[in-house]
């Protein structure tokens, strides 16, 4: 059933009128009950959210005052899917807050505006510094960068060779972050780093 803006019209009888206005009643009930608990006295809650379904607001991002604010989807600038955003008041800077990318060298945001990236990479034996990217494929430029973490991940065949290294992080850029690999029993003469295998580094950073 549709609702009918138009009816009843000024000069309808109530005969006329009172089809219209259960077609109406139906369709109010109808547009009410999607997303609430049900307007029909038989329960408690009634008038409540069970959930909040929203539509793409891409083509009409929501204005907003001052002491208001605005929830939203729209697709995330990395992953062009629908995402759920917030904009601050007085028509401020917009919050992607749920965009993500889940793989071994992915990212996700924060609800506050951060962003969180994270990664893995290989270091070949004889290899003792290096800089390393933080810009991995489908993921966002960092802006600001406050920190950047990095451990050894231990192998089980080369567990005595990894608990004997430790990375240490020399300096980061919103770009890159240089590392240095050292062995407690590494050559000296042959370098940092030199006569081990493999080693797997994982690391963390955070920005906006």
């Amino acid at each position: 059933m549709a609702f009918r803006k138009d009816k009843p019209e000024p000069d309808d009888t109530f005969s006329e009128s009172q089809p219209y206005l259960q077609q109406n009643f139906a369709a109010i009930k109808k547009s009410f009950d999607a997303n609430h608990i049900a307007l029909d006295g038989l329960g408690t809650g009634e008038g409540k959210h069970k959930w909040i379904t929203l539509y793409d607001a891409a083509k009409k991002i929501p204005e907003t005052g001052a002491n208001e604010g605005a929830v939203y989807i729209k697709p995330g600038p990395i992953q062009n899917i629908q995402e759920l955003w917030f904009r601050r008041e007085s028509n401020g800077e917009e919050i992607c807050m749920t965009e993500r990318n889940a793989s071994n060298n992915g990212f996700s945001r924060i609800s506050s505006g951060q962003v969180i990236k994270w990664g893995s990479f290989d270091i070949a034996a004889g290899i003792g510094e290096m800089t390393q990217t933080l810009n991995s494929p489908n993921t966002p430029q960092f802006n600001n960068i406050y920190q950047v973490y990095a451990s050894v991940n231990i192998n089980a065949t080369l567990m005595t060779a990894d608990i004997n290294a430790m990375i240490y992080i020399i300096n980061f850029t919103v770009n890159d972050f240089l590392w240095i690999l050292r062995r407690r029993n590494f050559n000296p003469a042959a370098g940092a780093g030199t006569d081990r295998g493999i080693t797997n580094i994982k690391w963390f950073a955070i920005g906006d």
